[in-house]
């Protein structure tokens, strides 16, 4: 199974199109996994186990942040290089929050 997923550097539909394309895909991957490892799912999917990884955190994003990116009202220096590269993003949803600078 090969997902491609091109991951630009601007924000907008591209986001849209990169997280249900993506995002999605990649974490029920990781859901039926089957014993197996991370490397061997980003393989399948075509990509490196460091972009594969980094993509399927995206889907633990707190929801009103996913509404800000898609109704683009974030700041303008979140772009989907920082997003997937860049961050590191943490579990609590108030801590991506004040990281990502979107207000609730």
């Amino acid at each position: 199974m090969s997902h491609t997923c091109a991951w630009g550097a601007v924000f907008g539909a591209g986001v849209l199109a990169v997280h249900w394309r993506c995002v999605r895909p990649y974490q029920t991957m990781l859901m039926r996994h089957g014993g197996k490892t991370v490397t061997d799912l980003a393989r399948e999917a075509g990509v490196s186990s460091s972009y594969f990884t980094r993509i399927v955190r995206l889907s633990f994003l707190a929801p009103d942040i996913v509404q800000a990116i898609l109704r683009d009202r974030h700041p303008l220096e979140l772009n989907a290089n920082r997003l997937a590269k860049r961050v590191r993003l943490p579990v609590s949803w108030d801590a991506q929050r004040a990281l990502l600078g979107i207000g609730s």
